[in-house]
């Protein structure tokens, strides 16, 4: 992590809080910290990151980047400051970095309580996240390596992954297929930056049709 700005913080002091803007990822050269979230005004503890490891990068490819919990310093603490626009390059030339992050948050998310996993919209999220990946990858999303990574990250039966898809499948909006060199792959029809309206209408009218 040569060339970024290191920050020192004390023990007990807070990186980032649950719900402010994201800047900024983080890369731990000394010491630790404790990842917390807080549901019914209690604070659950999801991980302690060590250095050697990243935190607050997930954020910064959400829609809204936001962060997702707060991260205090478990002891005296160095880490290096990925700015934005630098980490937004690093994922320009390896879209790979895309299915680390995921594999780091379904991580995070695996010893949490099912309260995280209640919170989400597991339709909306997984298509945001197609939609993600199919951006950085150039247009194909990898079927195999991503989604039993969507299935752990938001905590649910590979069935409702499945299930998205099909849906996805039947308005035409993917299609699933295996591409000459063998690999299987999920695209994205029509043109990219209308994946996501269409899906939030398609979502918008069944909901008041359930009303």
């Amino acid at each position: 992590m040569a060339g970024f700005p290191v920050k020192s913080y004390a023990r007990g002091e807070v990186i980032c809080k649950e719900g402010d803007q994201a800047d900024a990822a983080y890369f731990i050269k000394e010491g630790s910290v404790d990842i917390v979230i807080t549901r019914d005004n209690k604070q659950i503890k999801l991980a302690n990151l060590v250095a050697g490891a990243y935190f607050g990068e997930m954020e910064l490819i959400l829609k809204d980047k936001k962060r997702l919990a707060t991260v205090v310093a478990a002891e005296n603490l160095k880490v290096a400051v990925i700015d934005e626009k630098h980490f937004s390059d690093c994922i320009g030339r390896s879209p790979a970095i895309i299915i680390s992050l995921l594999n780091a948050l379904s991580d995070r998310l695996w010893n949490t309580t099912s309260m995280l996993a209640s919170d989400r919209e597991i339709f909306m999220d997984v298509c945001e996240m197609l939609n993600l990946l199919a951006y950085h990858s150039g247009g194909d999303v990898a079927a195999e390596a991503t989604l039993p990574v969507l299935s752990k990250a938001f905590r649910v039966d590979p069935k409702n992954i499945e299930d998205v898809l099909e849906v996805l499948e039947t308005m035409n909006f993917v299609e699933r297929l295996v591409r000459t060199d063998g690999l299987k792959v999920i695209r994205l029809l029509g043109r990219p930056e209308d994946f996501i309206p269409k899906v939030m209408k398609i979502t918008t009218l069944f909901r008041k049709e359930q009303k």
